[in-house]
């Protein structure tokens, strides 16, 4: 009776660091993948603002040279 005890708390001792270490992996797998989102997101808003950048100063240089003339 108590063999078998012993060897189910062995069990559930062994399975405990596996099971912390699956949910750590997922846990850096879902971190990784939240970083790439934000990266990618920063990445189309920088561009943006580097068109509207470019537009804006058309616009000016547009301006001012009709000014100049």
């Amino acid at each position: 009776m108590s063999y078998t005890i012993a060897r189910y708390a062995l069990w559930i001792l062994l399975c405990i660091p596996v099971i912390v270490l699956g949910f750590s992996l997922i846990g850096n797998l879902l971190e990784g993948m939240v970083q790439e989102n934000r990266a990618k997101k920063a990445k189309r808003d920088a561009k943006k603002v580097k068109e509207q950048n470019r537009r804006s100063f058309e616009e000016e240089y547009l301006k001012n040279r009709g000014t100049e003339r």
